[in-house]
Parts: structure tokens; sequence; C-alpha cells
């Protein structure tokens, strides 16, 4: 059974090596799967030498702009395929953009590969600042693509088209349809953006307030108000967190400490709590996110202040707690968020011989935080939030 075991590991391990090692960068095979035979035939005929990608795109972009403005569609692949023996799609957004337009015009969709994404959204960041461009090639193909685009959502068949809302300008439109899922490719890209968004870890910093309540023989001492900050860094998965955070206010019910083996009744309390967290978020979808906390740490309140009759005495405690955290964010840049988290702490407090404190305490406070990652931030406004 071991040795069956141990082979089908081995011939499932073997298969997807062999995939991975077959599959085929970004852009090479493109040619081959897109062009018609007719096109493919004709490339290479007459193609001028290039050093450089960037040499062959200043070459090919008024060649298929010209292509474009005339509506050739067939000299549009000739540009094209010359064009990706140069460069590859990763590299230049116009020669993708001219990709995805000649698979419009024959009414397809285009492939949109992860590798390709980072290179389809440039047209997106640049699209506020294309009204400045000049009369350039550059210029006309912006404009052309934006009068294509707008001209064909006008026909009915074409209405729910996200590649045309995208060159129209209107993202948000793009971005929702993407999401249903109609378009396979696009919506796989998306996703891998997405998942590599996620992943990203950055800088937390937040405050928050909320109630401190004991809950064995402890509960003699009462509720509590408490008042917090955090500094952590993390990503959408997890989180490893600072906690600082006081309670304060006289105690309910007056008890016994003793202090140098003399008996005082007090109600003094006023303590606090610093320790390490770590957050596990098992739900991160959209602006909501849910976790599974678990913190350790140092917890101790005062009993007796210092005075001129009495020096200072507190009682003190390790602090192992386990919890929940819940965080929503406000915006599309996920930078702000709001959350809550209940805890269940384990303490030992000892004020032995006096009146027995023992017991552990359940916090739960609510409050406000900023993850501090400008990029990403742009990055998530610009899909519409992650």
């Amino acid at each position: 059974m071991i040795r069956k075991t141990a082979y089908i590991f081995c011939a499932v391990f073997l298969f997807n090596a062999l995939r991975f090692s077959l599959a085929p960068s970004p852009g090479k095979l493109l040619p081959k799967r897109f062009f018609s035979n007719a096109v493919k035939n004709r490339l290479g005929q007459e193609r001028p030498d290039f050093p450089s990608c960037r040499d062959a795109s200043a070459y090919f972009l008024p060649l298929l702009t010209k292509k474009f403005a005339a509506e050739d569609t067939y000299g549009m692949q000739e540009v094209l395929g010359n064009w990706l023996y140069y460069c590859k799609t990763t590299q230049d957004e116009y020669l993708l953009r001219g990709l995805i337009l000649s698979k419009l015009m024959h009414g397809g969709d285009y492939p949109l590969s992860p590798y390709e994404w980072l290179t389809f959204q440039q047209y997106q960041a640049s699209f506020p600042y294309m009204a400045l461009t000049d009369d350039s090639s550059v210029g006309t193909f912006n404009s052309l693509t934006r009068d294509f685009a707008l001209s064909q959502i006008k026909q009915e068949k074409n209405k729910n088209n996200a590649y045309l809302y995208y060159y129209a300008g209107n993202f948000s439109d793009f971005f929702h349809l993407v999401r249903t899922g109609k378009y396979p490719a696009a919506f796989y890209a998306l996703m891998s953006h997405i998942e590599a968004l996620k992943r990203v870890s950055s800088p937390t910093v937040g405050f928050y307030s909320g109630l401190w309540q004991p809950t064995g023989a402890n509960s003699i001492l009462g509720t509590h108000p408490i008042i917090g900050l955090f500094a952590g860094f993390g990503n959408s998965y997890w989180e490893i967190a600072l906690h600082l955070n006081f309670y304060f206010l006289d105690s309910k019910n007056s008890y016994v400490t003793y202090l140098n083996s003399a008996p005082y009744q007090t109600n003094t309390l006023i303590g606090g709590y610093l320790g390490l967290d770590y957050t596990y978020f098992f739900y991160n979808r959209g602006s909501f996110y849910l976790g599974g906390l678990f913190g350790v740490g140092f917890d101790g309140f005062n009993t007796l202040n210092k005075s001129d009759q009495h020096e200072h005495r507190s009682v003190n405690s390790a602090n192992f707690n386990l919890g929940l955290s819940a965080r929503y964010f406000l915006s599309n840049r996920r930078e702000w968020f709001i959350f809550s988290n209940l805890r269940y702490n384990i303490v030992d407090y000892d004020n032995s011989p006096g009146t027995d404190l023992s017991g552990n305490t359940v916090t739960f406070y609510i409050g406000a935080g900023f993850v501090d990652n400008d990029s990403r931030a742009h990055a998530s406004k610009q899909i519409m939030g992650f």
C-alpha cells in the first residue's frame, strides 16, 4: 500500500513538473493561436531589424495607428505579429492594447493572462492625462481607442462588453462585469492580482476603547473602561501587533490587600496590559475581515497608590488570551478601517492573604486603524477594492 501511494505521488509530481516546464512564457505562443493563416504567412516579410523592444515600438505604433484609423483589421494583425517578434505583451501597453482591439474588431474575447495584468492597467493609470497628449501617434492612438470603444458600446450586441467599457474609460463597469466571471481569462488575471495585493505586508497602527470585565472571584472589582493603542505589521491573512492598554476607575466594591503584613481596605484599581498578539484572518473578502487571535503579555493593576501612609502595591500576572477580531475597511483604498476585538484573558492575580481576586477576564473594545502602504492603496483603488 505504501509503495503504491509513493508511485502515485511520484507520477503526480512528474506530471506537474512537466506541465509547468512546458508552459509558455507570456506572449510567446500568441502569434500562432491568435492570427489567421493569411496573416501568419506574411509575418517576417520585409521586417526591419531593431536592437530593442523600445525601438521596435517606436516604429510599429505609428503603423498600427494608421491601420486602426483605416479599420484595416488584417493590416493591424500583420503589424502586431511583427511587433511581437521584438516585444512581449508584458513590455508594451500599446502592443497589448492593439491585440485586444484587434480581437474586439473580430467580435472575440482576448485571452488576457495574469502576466499581462499590470501592463493592461497602464491604460487606466494614464487615462486621466490622455486629454493632454499631443498630436503624435500616441495621442492619435489614444483618441481612436476611446472613440472606437464609445461607438461600439452604443450597439445593442456590445452593451455588456467589458473591454469596451474599459477602453471607453468606464472602469467601474469593467470591473463589475469581470467580477461576474463572464470573462474567465480576465477574471483569473484580476483574481491573481488581488491575491498578490492581499499578500503585500504593511505597517498598521490604531487606537481603541472598550470594557474590562472580571469573570471569577475578581468580579467584585466590577466592569472598567479600557483605552489603548497598537502598532503592528501584516497583510490580509495575518498580523502581528504590539498592544498597550489601560483600564481604570475605582473598584465597584472595596477589598483587602496586604502590604508589609499590614491589611488595607481599598477600592483602588488602575492597571494595564502590554502584550504581543498574532491574528489570522480566515475570512478576508471585500471590505470585511474576520480572524482568530492569540496573545501573550503582562497584566496587572495597582491595589494601593503611594502615599504618606504607605508604599505602592500592585497585583500582576502573565496574560494568555484568545479571541476574535473583526475589521471593516472604509474605502476601496483599504487604508482606514474600524475594528472590534473580543478576548478571553487567562490571568492569575495573586492578592493573598487578602481578598481573593482569582479568576480570568473578558475584554471587548472597538476602534479605528490605518494601513500605511500608499502603493497598495493606489492599486486597490484602481480595481475598485480587493
